[in-house]
């Protein structure tokens, strides 16, 4: 089986910088998971821009919200707010 990459905005990344160690791990972990699973369900579900559904996963206190673009093989990270706010 092929793994999907993770593609993220620059946004994400400067997100994931700003968010404790511990906390980060845990969010990496979950993209690891997201490379070998692309269809992992989220917790949560709303459309994007262009109509397409995303999914948010809650990771400790952190939304990951992400789609999977099965042609390009790669799963497409658009945000990582507080779950809390």
């Amino acid at each position: 089986m092929t793994r999907y990459r993770i593609f993220a905005d620059l946004d994400v990344i400067e997100a994931l910088r700003g968010i404790r160690m511990p906390e980060r791990r845990q969010i990496a972990a979950f993209l690891e998971e997201l490379k070998d699973s692309p269809d992992t369900e989220g917790d949560f579900t709303e459309k994007g821009a262009s109509d397409r559904d995303h999914s948010i996963k809650i990771v400790g206190k952190w939304a990951v919200t992400y789609w999977t673009d099965h042609p390009a093989k790669e799963v497409k990270i658009e945000r990582i707010d507080r779950a809390d706010g």
